[in-house]
C-alpha cells in the first residue's frame, strides 16, 4: 500500500482548499457512530449562516435548515443507503435569514459503512439556484412559444430531426379532421395536391439531407375538402454540436395572395429545446512544470475518465472547440494582468460522446514575490443551458422581427414592447420610435366601437379579427387586416397584434371591370401593356410561366419578353393591334427571366373603349412545352421502331438459315422456329409497354414462361434489372431455349417438376460488377449424360455477347448459370467493353 508523507498531505490539503475557494464548493462530513457533523465555512455561507451562529442555536444542521419536503426525500435516500447506496446526489431548498430560498446539492460518498449502516459520510455542497432558475425560465419560454404559435395566422409545425412531425399549432384543425394531438408524415402527405406531390417530397428530402431551408409553393387539402394554395417553409434548428436537432415549419394561406400577386413570407425559427445539464469540474494547473491536476467531476461533465485526459494544458486545449482556441489565443490571457488575479473565459469542449458542451471558465493566479505566476487555480461549469436559453431569447426575437408581415406585442398600460421590420415599413416608425408607445394613440387607430369598448371586447373574447383603418407616420391613411391574440404571461394581459396591409386589394377590387378579360384565361399567362408596349398588368400565370414577379415586369416593354430576333415582330404586332386587328393564336417562342427560350401559343387583341377606341392591348401565353416535346419524342420513335424493325429482320434471318440447317425435319423445323419466332415477339411486346425504353428482367422472364407452365411449378426472384432495349430479344430467346428443353426432357416434362430462377448483381465495384442468373430445374426426370450439342445450345451460349453460360447436367436436374458483365451507370444496363 503506497502512503503519504506528511508533506504530501499538506500539499494535498492545500490544493483541495485552494481549489475550494475558487469555486466557491463547500464540504460536510457526516460521523454516524457519534452523531456528529461538521461542515466547511463555505457550506455554512450557502446557508446563510455562521460556524458561531450554529454552535450557540445547537442546531441540528442538516434538518433545521432544510424545506419540510426535503426533509422527507431525506428519509427515504437514508434508508437506500443503510440497504447498501454508495453514492448518492441530493438537491433540497434552504431559507436564508433574510426570508430568500436557495437551492443547493449535496454530492456525498460513503466512506465506512458497518453491517447496520454506513457510519460516514463525505461530500461537497454547491448553490444551484441559478441553474433551477434557467430550467423555469425554460419551460416558461416553450409555454410561451405555444401561445405564439397558436395565436399567429399560419399553421406551424415541427419535426425532430429525421423529419416526423411532433407539433402541431391550433391552426391543424382547419387541415385535419382527426383531433389526435400528433399527425405522422403519411397523414401531412395526404393533404398534398397530387400534382404537388412528387416536386414537394422531393423538396422536403433535399433540405433534409442537406441541413438546408425548405421553401415550397403547392396546394393543400382543407378540413371542408377544397384545396387552397399555400407557402410552406421549414428551417432546421441546430443544436449545441452543430447537427440538425428539429425543424420548424410554417404553411401560411397564400390563395388570396394569388389575385393580388402579393406573398407573405413564413416565421423562420423556432425555439429550440434548452438542454439541461449543470457540472462543476476542479483544477490546479502547476504552471512551471505544466502539471494538471483535476477532479474526478471530469467525468460526470464530460463523460471521461481523469486517465484519459493528459494531466497538462495541451490536452485540454486539444478538447476545445478550433474557434474559440483561436479566439482565446488572439486574446490577452485572461485576467492576467487583473489586479485581483481573477479571470474567466467562455468556451466550447468536445464530450466523449464528440458533442461541443459550453463552458464557463473562471479561478485565479497564483504568483510568487517577484509576480511570476506559479500556479493556476479554477472550476469549469458547464452552462450549455444558459447558452441554449440566451439563444432561445434570440430566436424569439427574430421569430417576430424575420415575418414580413407586421407584427407587434403590446401590454394595455406599458404599451409596445415588440415592433417587427414589417411593421416598421408598413407605418414608417423605427423600432425605437414604437417602443413604449401605446399602439391605439400611436397608430390614430379607428375601431369599430370607442377604444375602451373594445378593450373589454377583447380582455373577454381574448381575440379579435377585422378590418381597422390606422395612420402612418407620414399622417397616411393605411387600412388593414388586423388580429389581436390575447397572451397571458406572467398574470399580466400581452397582445399579440399582427396586421395586413389591404390597400392593393382595395384598388383591386375597383379596377375589377378593366381586368375581366385577362381574369377568363387565367390558368394561361396572361398581361396587358399600353398601345406603346409597357406593360400595364401581369397575372400569376405570367409569373410562373415567364419568371418575373410583377412589380418587375409591370413598366417593362414587352420586348423585354422575345429573343432580340424577334424585337421588329413585335413591333408590327404592336401596329396591327393599334390599329384594332386581332392577332389569332400561333406558335412562337419566348425568353424567360433566366434566358430560357420556351414554346408557347401566342394570341394577341385589341382593348377597346367604350367609343370603340384602342386603349391597350392583352396578350394570352399557352405553354405548348410538353406538346412539342411529346411531338419530337414521337419523331425519335418512328425512326427508333423503324431501326429495330430492321434488326429484327437480320435476327429472324439468321435464326431461320440456323434452324434449317440444324432441324431438317419439316415439323420438328415448324415448332422450333416458331418457338423462337414466339419468344421474340414475347421481348417485342414487353418492349412496346415500355415505349422501347428497355425491359426489366423479371418481366421479361415471366411474359417468356407464361407460354410454357404456371402456378407453383415455377419460382422466380431477384431485385428489378433493368436491360436496354437491344438486350431483350437475346435474354428472351435464351429463356426460349431453356424452357423448350425442360418440356421436351427436363422438369416441365412430368408433373411434379419445378424450375426456380434467380439472379443478382454481385461484385459491383468502381466500374460496375456482374449479373449473374441461376435456371435450376429440379422434379424431373434423372438426368443421365449431356446430349449432343445443337442450335439450341448455340442459342444459349452465344445469343448474349460477353456472357458465360455454364450448364451444369446434375442427374437431379440441369442447372444452367450465366454470368454477364455490365456497368453500374444508372440504371440501364449494357455489356463492358
Amino acid at each position: 500500500m503506497i502512503s503519504l508523507t506528511e508533506t504530501e498531505l499538506r500539499e494535498k490539503d492545500e490544493r483541495l482548499r485552494l481549489a475550494l475557494v475558487a469555486t466557491g464548493l463547500g464540504t460536510w462530513e457526516m460521523d454516524l457512530v457519534h452523531n456528529l457533523r461538521h461542515w466547511s465555512d463555505e457550506t455554512f455561507a450557502m446557508h446563510g449562516l455562521t460556524r458561531t451562529q450554529a454552535n450557540d442555536a445547537h442546531m441540528e444542521l442538516n434538518d433545521q435548515v432544510m424545506h419540510p419536503e426535503d426533509r422527507d426525500r431525506l428519509l427515504q435516500l437514508h434508508d437506500e443507503l443503510r440497504k447498501g447506496r454508495d453514492d448518492y446526489l441530493f438537491e433540497y431548498r434552504t431559507t436564508l435569514p433574510n426570508g430568500s430560498v436557495r437551492w443547493i446539492s449535496a454530492r456525498g460518498k460513503v466512506l465506512e459503512r458497518q453491517s447496520d449502516g454506513p457510519i460516514r459520510i463525505v461530500g461537497v455542497t454547491s448553490d444551484i439556484t441559478e441553474q433551477k432558475h434557467l430550467r423555469q425560465v425554460q419551460d416558461r419560454q416553450d409555454a410561451q412559444f405555444r401561445l405564439l404559435a397558436d395565436a399567429l395566422p399560419q399553421l406551424v409545425w415541427v419535426a425532430d430531426a429525421k423529419g416526423k412531425v411532433t407539433y402541431y399549432n391550433q391552426r391543424r384543425q382547419q387541415y385535419f379532421e382527426e383531433p389526435q394531438a400528433n399527425t405522422s408524415d403519411p397523414q401531412w402527405q395526404l393533404l398534398i395536391h397530387r400534382d404537388d406531390l412528387s416536386k414537394t417530397i422531393a423538396s422536403w428530402a433535399h433540405a433534409m439531407q442537406n441541413g438546408q431551408d425548405y421553401e415550397m409553393e403547392h396546394r393543400l387539402r382543407m378540413a371542408d375538402g377544397h384545396y387552397r394554395w399555400h407557402l410552406s417553409r421549414a428551417t432546421p434548428s441546430l443544436g449545441l454540436d452543430g447537427l440538425v436537432a428539429s425543424w420548424f415549419g410554417t404553411a401560411t394561406d397564400i390563395d388570396h395572395l394569388i389575385e393580388t400577386a402579393a406573398q407573405v413570407k413564413l416565421l423562420d425559427e423556432r425555439l429550440a429545446t434548452a438542454e439541461e445539464g449543470a457540472g462543476a469540474l476542479v483544477y490546479d494547473w502547476d504552471v512551471q512544470s505544466n502539471h494538471v491536476w483535476r477532479s474526478n467531476s471530469l467525468k460526470v461533465i464530460l463523460g471521461w475518465e481523469p486517465h484519459e485526459i493528459e494531466p497538462n494544458s495541451a490536452a485540454w486545449h486539444r478538447l476545445m472547440h478550433p474557434d474559440d482556441l483561436a479566439r482565446l489565443s488572439a486574446e490577452k490571457p485572461a485576467g492576467l494582468t487583473d489586479q485581483d488575479d481573477h479571470y474567466i473565459a467562455e468556451y466550447r469542449i468536445r464530450h466523449k460522446d464528440g458533442r461541443y458542451r459550453w463552458m464557463i471558465d473562471s479561478g485565479r493566479v497564483f504568483r510568487d514575490e517577484s509576480g511570476t505566476v506559479i500556479r493556476q487555480t479554477g472550476t469549469t461549469l458547464d452552462i450549455s443551458v444558459r447558452k441554449q436559453l440566451e439563444m432561445s431569447e434570440q430566436r424569439m426575437a427574430r421569430l417576430i422581427d424575420l415575418s414580413f408581415e407586421p407584427i407587434f406585442v403590446w401590454h394595455p398600460k406599458a404599451g409596445i414592447i415588440e415592433w417587427n421590420r414589417g411593421a416598421e415599413l408598413l407605418y414608417g416608425y423605427s423600432r425605437a420610435e414604437a417602443l413604449g408607445q401605446l399602439p391605439q394613440a400611436l397608430l390614430q387607430t379607428r375601431y369599430p366601437v370607442p377604444t375602451a369598448q373594445f378593450m373589454e371586447i377583447l380582455h373577454d373574447q381574448l381575440d379579435w379579427s377585422g378590418e381597422l383603418q390606422n395612420f402612418d407616420k407620414a399622417g397616411k391613411l393605411v387600412e388593414v387586416e388586423s388580429r389581436y391574440q390575447v397572451i397571458q404571461f406572467d398574470n399580466e394581459m400581452m397582445v399579440l397584434e399582427s396586421n395586413r396591409d389591404i390597400r392593393e386589394r382595395k384598388l383591386g377590387e375597383d379596377s375589377v371591370a378593366r381586368m375581366a378579360a385577362v381574369a377568363a384565361a387565367s390558368h394561361d399567362a396572361l398581361y396587358g401593356a399600353n398601345l406603346d408596349g409597357i406593360i400595364e398588368a401581369w397575372n400569376p400565370g405570367a409569373h410562373k410561366l415567364l419568371g418575373y414577379p410583377e412589380h418587375q415586369a409591370i413598366g417593362q416593354h414587352i420586348a423585354l419578353l422575345a429573343d432580340p430576333s424577334r424585337h421588329a415582330e413585335q413591333l408590327d404586332f404592336l401596329r396591327r393591334l393599334a390599329a384594332g386587328e386581332t392577332i389569332k393564336p400561333f406558335d412562337t417562342v419566348r425568353k424567360r427571366q433566366d434566358g430560357k427560350l420556351i414554346d408557347v401559343s401566342m394570341a394577341m387583341a385589341p382593348v377597346k373603349a367604350a367609343d370603340g377606341e384602342v386603349i391597350a392591348i392583352s396578350v394570352a401565353l399557352h405553354d405548348i412545352g410538353e406538346r412539342k416535346e411529346w411531338e419530337s419524342r414521337q419523331r425519335l420513335m418512328n425512326r427508333e421502331l423503324a431501326h429495330r424493325v430492321k434488326n429484327s429482320f437480320a435476327i429472324l434471318q439468321a435464326i431461320l438459315r440456323s434452324t434449317l440447317r440444324s432441324t431438317p425435319d419439316p415439323a420438328q423445323f415448324a415448332t422450333a422456329f416458331s418457338g423462337r419466332l414466339h419468344s421474340m415477339a414475347a421481348a417485342h411486346d414487353v418492349l412496346t409497354e415500355n415505349d422501347w425504353r428497355g425491359a426489366e428482367l423479371g418481366a421479361l422472364l415471366r411474359h417468356q414462361l407464361s407460354h410454357y407452365v404456371t402456378g407453383q411449378r415455377i419460382r422466380i426472384s431477384g431485385g428489378i434489372v433493368n436491360l436496354a432495349a437491344e438486350h431483350a430479344a437475346p435474354f428472351s430467346l435464351i429463356f426460349n431455349e431453356l424452357a423448350t428443353n425442360a418440356v421436351k426432357y427436363g422438369a416441365l416434362s412430368v408433373p411434379q417438376g419445378r424450375i426456380d430462377v434467380s439472379w443478382l448483381i454481385a461484385q459491383v465495384y468502381h466500374g460496375g460488377g456482374k449479373l449473374v442468373l441461376t435456371w435450376q430445374e429440379s422434379g424431373g426426370p434423372p438426368v443421365t449424360k449431356q446430349g449432343q450439342q445443337g442450335f439450341g445450345m448455340t442459342l444459349i451460349e452465344k445469343s448474349l455477347a460477353n456472357a458465360v453460360v455454364d450448364m451444369e447436367f446434375k442427374p437431379e436436374g440441369l442447372t444452367c448459370t450465366l454470368t454477364w458483365p455490365i456497368t453500374k451507370n444508372g440504371e440501364q444496363l449494357a455489356p463492358t467493353k
